[in-house]
């Protein structure tokens, strides 16, 4: 790579800053414990929307139980993100699924060999 130079000045962070800030809620949020979050999904989820609305005023109300029930109150009326962090946070997210049943590929996977197949998957772990 000669006469390209360095990218960055040596000694220096090409990121002085620093990666940014994590909002605390958010971060909270992810590390409920999934017994956590089945409670708090479990009292919100029984709440009626005047419940609801009382329950988010009230003074003592954390920042979490806040933002926890106006996500379940959005998935409520139908918003789409707020049901799948919902859902991705009790299920998990949906790995997404290759269809191999084309034909000729399906004859190409039935030539090659199973060790060859086999050997191919162990170099990937």
């Amino acid at each position: 790579m000669a006469g390209r130079g360095r990218p960055f000045q040596k000694g220096k962070s090409g990121n002085p800053g620093g990666s940014p800030k994590k909002d605390p809620i958010i971060q909270q949020f992810k590390q409920t414990s999934y017994k956590d979050f089945i409670n708090q999904l479990q009292k919100y989820g029984t709440l009626s929307r005047t419940e609801m609305a009382v329950e988010l005023q009230r003074p003592d109300a954390t920042m979490f139980e806040i933002m926890f029930g106006q996500i379940v109150a959005s998935a409520a009326k139908g918003d789409k993100d707020a049901r799948q962090v919902l859902l991705e946070r009790l299920w998990g997210k949906v790995k997404e699924v290759h269809d191999i049943h084309n034909h000729d590929h399906k004859r190409d996977l039935d030539e090659i060999p199973k060790e060859r197949i086999i050997e191919f998957l162990r170099e990937k772990d």
